[in-house]
């Protein structure tokens, strides 16, 4: 199988779990409990999850749950693989991959040990244990697969519909996050999709591999997110 250089795939999954991490850290029900929503300072969050108004006024009817703990790094080992189906399967590259990065994860479960060095090892094992998911399902019937049942990955990457596309970022998020994907989640993996495709070169645009590397640069993205790795 041609393969796209580890350049251009990880260039891919940064650009879009650097969106998709954004997002998450600051505007879903993920945020810390120090969390403001508001560039002016004018809101805030209170101590059971409300948001409120400078003057502490309620201001909006709806409630944020700040996630209390991280996941050790033994727990991001087990809980990877265990939301992929992989536990039985892994592979030497996924605990290699593990090793080198397992000093950059948490020892201690306080939230204030977010760091970059940490969410940067995070995106790099949750990159291979995609990889050991996208090869497993690569190569079974599509009616046996989990989460890429509407993904041709025969077929070029512009053969692949945003529905089908949809449908796999769907079954990930309620796998991985637990929840469906948001509407603001949906809109930027949709946008995603559409410039992945239209930054292609010509003489690229018909190669399977680009296919793949779509899916695999999705999966990681959302496998990376802070959700994922907090309770």
């Amino acid at each position: 199988m041609k393969k796209l250089s580890n350049t251009s795939i990880l260039k891919n999954i940064a650009f879009l779990t650097v969106l998709f991490g954004g997002l998450s850290f600051y505007s879903f029900n993920c945020a810390p409990a120090s969390f403001v929503v508001d560039d002016s300072g004018s809101l805030s969050l209170s101590s059971n999850g409300e948001i409120i108004t400078g003057d502490g006024g309620p201001s909006l009817d709806v409630k944020v749950i700040a996630p209390q703990a991280l996941l050790t790094s033994e727990q991001i080992y087990e809980s990877l693989l265990n939301l992929t189906g992989q536990k039985a399967t892994v592979t030497n590259g996924q605990i290699q991959e593990f090793e080198r990065r397992s000093g950059s994860f948490g020892v201690s479960s306080q939230l204030d040990k977010v760091n970059a060095p940490m969410m940067i090892a995070l995106t790099s094992f949750s990159g291979e244990i995609c990889n050991g998911l996208v090869q497993r399902e690569q190569g079974q019937p599509a009616d046996q697969r989990k989460f890429f049942q509407g993904v041709n990955f025969g077929a070029a990457v512009a053969m692949l519909n945003e529905t089908s596309y949809q449908e796999s970022v769907s079954r990930m998020a309620n796998s991985f996050l637990g929840r469906s994907p948001s509407s603001e989640e949906v809109t930027l993996f949709n946008q995603f999709r559409t410039e992945f495709i239209a930054a292609i070169p010509a003489a690229n645009i018909g190669q399977n591999a680009q296919t793949r590397a779509l899916v695999l640069s999705t999966c990681t993205a959302l496998l990376s997110s802070f959700d994922v790795y907090t309770y």
